[in-house]
């Protein structure tokens, strides 16, 4: 069981409200797992999407990303209409 659930096989959460929270934490979660969940819902406004997509569009991370953007019906923060979610 250990290769199906190994460390290398825990998803970490990233969710900032800003776009440095996000990178600080995605450093810091790297060192940990290779799997990160990015909760662009906790991000703030769509200026700070922008910003924190940017960087990591930049970056060559060797690491699996699940990028989610969860609305307030579906247990998120995201407020906004559906077209700007998807």
């Amino acid at each position: 069981m250990e290769g199906i659930f190994g460390a290398d096989r825990v998803c970490g959460v990233i969710a900032g409200s800003t776009a440095r929270d996000m990178m600080a934490q995605t450093r810091r979660a790297l060192r940990a797992t290779r799997t990160l969940e990015v909760r662009l819902d906790y991000l703030r406004d769509s200026f700070q999407r922008t910003i924190f997509l940017n960087w990591l569009k930049r970056r060559r991370l060797g690491a699996t990303l699940i990028a989610t953007c969860r609305s307030r019906q579906g247990g998120g923060r995201f407020h906004g209409r559906r077209k700007a979610q998807l």
